[in-house]
């Protein structure tokens, strides 16, 4: 077959195909246009069988069949689908709300990714703080001794002292032991170095030799406070050096010493015994007890020159009874000092200046009369042999009305005090007639009981008053 007929061939195949397709199209047309034609010809068929069978089927339940029929037959019949067809159509349809749950799911993983890395971060952080912490801590225990160290003298100042042949014995001594101490501390010293940086990583360079100066830090401890405490003995040494080369300049310079030389000079001696000793503790507890004991006489020795004065000057502007007290309390006076009685001579000036100031302050004695205060007393003391004394309540009070301190002895115990409202004995017709008084309006008509003029030490009572006194009732 040449190629000519080939191709004439096929153009004949492709023609009839064409009209084969155009024929069975129009079959198709002309059933659906005869579509009415086919169903009354339908209907008649149906009702001959069922004729034919015996059977009574109306005209109506006919045509209804035959409808039903039609609509199934132009009815849309999808094709049946798989598991995976019905998954993915359903997705299909369902987009919006698929999307939707997706997009919320993403949401929530993220947030729980989110949450996730910011709680490790968070625990990261807390390790990283408890750590630096501990390294810190570590760093201020060991910075902390490391000023100390720093403020330590590289060595110890030399003394000198011709009078204390012990003492360059007792410096070798101080000195070989406090340059021990700091050799202890040589190798600490790196440790002063050391600092935390800003941004402290978990792994720090600088750990492994922080934990060094920790584990350290007792034997620095004890070498600084050996060094320490060397120091402050060496100052002790030199105090007590300084206090033993003034003593006796300090007991010559000071004329006011001169009678009380005999304590000063015994604990010189004794200190002077200690200095050529090789006890440097025994000498400092000396040498301080010698300087003190003289700071006391010197202060004692100025107190009783002072309370002297003012009774000289007291004696001298008295007369009779009051002259011969003050000239008896001057003869106490210097009997202590003789007696070198520290204690006594303190005393015995205490009493001299309340002596002075009573002696020269005139004074008034009112009659205390102010509501819910007591202006008046009675009791029984085997001094008076039981029987009932009575007493007014009186304020010492000055010229301007201010309350001022009286000397009084008491009538009971006979001891001295120095009291500003106090008791003075009275007959029974005086109390009785305070008592009306003062009951009477409150007012007393006769507030005063008695003065005492300025350079005097007596009294100058009311009539009816004694001088007889109570300090406590």
């Amino acid at each position: 077959m040449t190629d000519t007929n080939a191709k004439a061939f096929e153009e004949k195949l492709l023609t009839i195909d064409l009209i084969d397709g155009l024929r069975r199209e129009q079959e198709r047309l002309d059933l659906a246009l005869n579509d009415g034609e086919q169903m009354k010809a339908l209907r008649g068929q149906i009702q001959a069988y069922y004729q034919q069978a015996g059977i009574v089927v109306s005209d109506a339940v006919i045509d209804q069949a035959i409808a039903e029929r039609q609509a199934q037959r132009y009815a849309f019949k999808p094709n049946k689908l798989g598991a995976v067809g019905r998954a993915v159509a359903s997705c299909y349809v369902y987009r919006g709300r698929i999307t939707a749950s997706a997009a919320v799911l993403a949401g929530i993983v993220l947030l729980a990714s989110f949450i996730n890395q910011q709680i490790s971060n968070w625990q990261q952080q807390r390790e990283l703080d408890a750590y630096r912490a501990q390294l810190q801590q570590q760093l201020d225990a060991v910075q902390t001794e490391q000023v100390a160290v720093a403020k330590l003298p590289p060595a110890l100042p030399d003394l000198a002292s011709d009078k204390i042949p012990a003492l360059p014995n007792w410096l070798q001594e101080l000195q070989a032991s406090y340059q021990q101490a700091l050799l202890a501390l040589a190798s600490s010293k790196s440790c002063a170095t050391l600092q935390l940086p800003e941004q402290l990583p978990l792994a720090w360079s600088g750990e492994a030799e922080l934990a060094s100066c920790s584990a350290a830090l007792p034997t620095t401890q004890a070498a600084s406070k050996q060094a320490t405490q060397l120091v402050k003995a060496h100052q002790q040494l030199a105090t007590a050096v300084s206090q033993y080369d003034l003593l006796q300049q300090r007991l010559n310079a000071n004329s006011a010493l001169s009678e009380w030389r005999a304590v000063a000079s015994v604990m010189a001696e004794t200190t002077a015994r200690t200095a050529i000793g090789s006890d440097r503790l025994q000498f400092v507890e000396y040498a301080g007890k010698a300087s003190q004991t003289l700071d006391i006489i010197a202060a004692v020795a100025g107190t009783h020159t002072r309370a002297s004065s003012c009774l000289s000057d007291a004696v001298k502007e008295s007369a009779g009874a009051d002259r011969d007290v003050l000239n008896g309390l001057l003869g106490e006076g210097q009997a202590f000092k003789q007696a070198s009685s520290i204690d006594g001579v303190d005393r015995w000036a205490k009493h001299a200046d309340r002596t002075c100031a009573f002696f020269k302050t005139p004074i008034t004695l009112r009659i205390v009369s102010e509501p819910g205060e007591k202006t008046g007393v009675w009791r029984y003391y085997d001094g008076n042999r039981g029987a009932k004394t009575y007493y007014i309540i009186v304020d010492a009070v000055t010229a301007g009305g201010d309350k001022a301190s009286a000397l009084i002895q008491s009538a009971e115990d006979q001891q001295q005090y120095e009291r500003r409202r106090f008791g003075v004995r009275v007959n029974e017709n005086t109390f009785e007639a305070i008592k009306r008084d003062k009951q009477d309006d409150g007012l007393l008509t006769q507030p005063e009981a008695g003065k005492k003029a300025a350079n005097s030490l007596r009294w100058q009572l009311s009539s009816g008053f004694d001088s007889n006194f109570i300090a406590e009732w």
